[in-house]
């Protein structure tokens, strides 16, 4: 990789260049004379190693570099607002200096320009517009104004550690070949990904910061024939705090076939049938709850100003929203996270912090960038803390409020034989003949857009994929059923939660929405909750051996596992 001060001293050089660039316009009959306001420049470098065998045989073998570069101009006023364009560039190779000073001299260049045009359309907003009102304050989505940053010089680029490529290969190989050959197996795939980043930001108001992370992580793909012919996939992803984990054999081994063992009893077991279950979630599959129908997306304040979301907005800001015993957390820094998805800077140059964003059940907080920090303070006129812009270095659009690591605490921990307890009881209570249990999650997604909202509704679809289901009769025993899934409203689902239990775990994935892919965690235990719907999968059935599957297409912001640390 290129030297990181020489970087540095590229994209600083650039920024306090163009901050001097000036642009004349034409208004009536006068002539305005404008500068930027504001400028940051970024570049990111990224090495993927993928190795991916199928049944003992080789898939994929590949390590590859990626670069981008990618700047915000902001150009108006301090009274009205700035105009602003994000613009980028990416390399399928390692950028050298020259290639990041002709890269930023060419997109700097169509920022300013279109960053002038956002702020004259925001004048033409204001004068054909009724403005947007919100808390009884004007809200121009076109006009920007930015929360305070301090200028932070801190650069970190730590040795990245070595990963040893050619045992990564034979114990891909040999545990996929293993597994392909145990009864009910279809398809055995080992994978492992390893990725390091080093990331260089400059502001024009002083920040130089240099950070480098890196994560990897190991997925166990099996598919079960069950006695129907139906093929039935669960996934199995690790990611450990210590990385010579990875290569620990017998360890991965032991953890394959675990996993292995619950996916073959679904080889003849019922279905599960549609309907509304009282149900235990697993601490994962409650953190992807949490995650989806709530914190991820519906929290953050950009959707809420700009989308005119109304599950969570304004109107719920000091109210209860939730369950009373429950309170969340976004800690960019959360100590168990590790290198997975935690980070000091976010991608605006603010210092990350915990923020708390649910008290005892109430509304507290949102998500914020600058901007949407900004027109929180203004609208609720008190300060708003920003720290929360996050987007994938190497995807095209601009940064977005985000969450981090989803930190759950209750006030009235269960231990988990109560949960059951209860559990039972509501069923014997309702004359039902069991109830359900999940483990483990394989993600969820939930729409954010809006569009589907409607004057009664109090939110979008969210779903919940766990990997295994069981039903637990009222006189406890315990029996394994195929693929489910939970679906409802978000805000009905985690007004259904009943109680929480005691022993958090972690869980790593990755969240995808319109900044692209970034790494998550969610830190949670498990929970009961009343009268969830439950959805029975379909799982493909087998019929012609050239038979491929159109991947489905969501499009909702969603959740997939990425890596699941050790309980702790």
């Amino acid at each position: 990789m290129v030297d990181s001060v020489k970087i540095m001293s590229t994209l600083e050089e650039e920024v306090n260049r163009w901050m001097n660039a000036k642009e004349s316009r034409q208004i009536g009959n006068s002539s305005v004379v404008l500068s930027p306001s504001y400028i940051y420049a970024v570049h990111n470098s990224r090495n993927t190693i993928d190795i991916v065998y199928s049944n003992g045989a080789l898939y994929d073998d590949s390590d590859s570099d990626e670069s981008h570069v990618s700047v915000e101009v902001w150009a108006g006023d301090d009274f009205n607002g700035n105009g602003y364009w994000f613009n980028h560039e990416t390399s399928s190779k390692q950028n050298t200096l020259p290639d990041i000073k002709r890269i930023l001299e060419r997109i700097l260049g169509e920022s300013f320009n279109n960053s002038l045009g956002q702020y004259f359309k925001g004048h033409m907003q204001i004068s054909t517009e009724a403005p947007q009102m919100i808390n009884g304050r004007q809200y121009i989505s076109h006009f920007r104004k930015m929360e305070h940053c301090p200028a932070t010089v801190d650069i970190e680029v730590p040795e990245f550690p070595e990963y040893n490529k050619k045992e990564m290969k034979r114990i891909a190989k040999k545990l996929s070949y293993e597994f392909s050959q145990m009864e009910h197996v279809a398809d055995s795939t080992i994978s492992y990904k390893v990725i390091k980043e080093e990331h260089h930001f400059v502001s024009s108001e002083g920040s130089r910061i240099a950070t480098r992370n890196w994560r990897a992580m190991l997925a166990f793909t099996i598919e079960i024939k069950d006695i129907e012919g139906r093929k039935l996939e669960f996934v199995k992803t690790f990611a450990p705090k210590k990385q010579e984990e990875l290569l620990n054999e017998e360890l991965l081994r032991y953890i394959c076939a675990n996993f292995y063992k619950k996916a073959a009893a679904r080889y003849d077991c019922p279905r599960q049938e549609t309907g509304e279950f009282n149900i235990i979630m697993d601490p994962d599959e409650i953190g992807v709850l949490f995650h989806e129908g709530l914190a991820a997306h519906l929290l953050s304040a950009r959707y809420i100003l700009d989308n005119n979301l109304t599950t969570f907005n304004l109107d719920k800001l000091n109210k209860q929203i939730i369950p009373e015993f429950i309170s969340l957390y976004d800690d960019p820094m959360l100590p168990s996270a590790n290198h997975w998805s935690n980070f000091k800077y976010d991608d605006e140059g603010m210092r990350t912090q915990r923020k708390l964003l649910v008290e005892n059940g109430i509304l507290r907080d949102y998500l914020t960038d600058r901007n949407s920090a900004a027109a929180l303070s203004y609208i609720l006129g008190k300060k708003v803390a920003a720290g929360n812009s996050r987007r994938n270095p190497l995807e095209s659009n601009e940064p977005e409020p985000r969450i981090s690591n989803l930190d759950i605490e209750t006030s009235k921990p269960k231990s988990s034989d109560e949960l059951k307890r209860e559990l039972m009881r509501m069923c014997i209570k309702e004359d039902r003949e069991y109830g359900i249990l999940t483990e483990g999650s394989n993600g969820g997604h939930v729409n954010a857009s809006g569009e589907e909202e409607d004057d009664n509704d109090e939110s979008g679809v969210n779903v919940t994929f766990p990997n295994f289901v069981y039903r637990i009769y009222t006189d406890g025993r315990i029996i394994p059923v195929k693929l489910a899934h939970t679906v409802g409203s978000a805000y009905n689902l985690l007004n259904s939660i009943q109680m929480l239990g005691t022993k958090k775990t972690l869980f790593t994935g990755t969240c995808g929405a319109t900044s692209g892919p970034i790494p998550v965690s969610m830190y949670s235990m498990s929970g009961l909750l009343k009268k969830v719907e439950i959805g029975s999968e379909n799982p493909r059935i087998d019929r012609r051996p050239l038979l491929t599957d159109d991947e489905d297409e969501k499009g909702e912001v969603s959740i997939v596992p990425g890596g699941l640390n050790d309980k702790e």
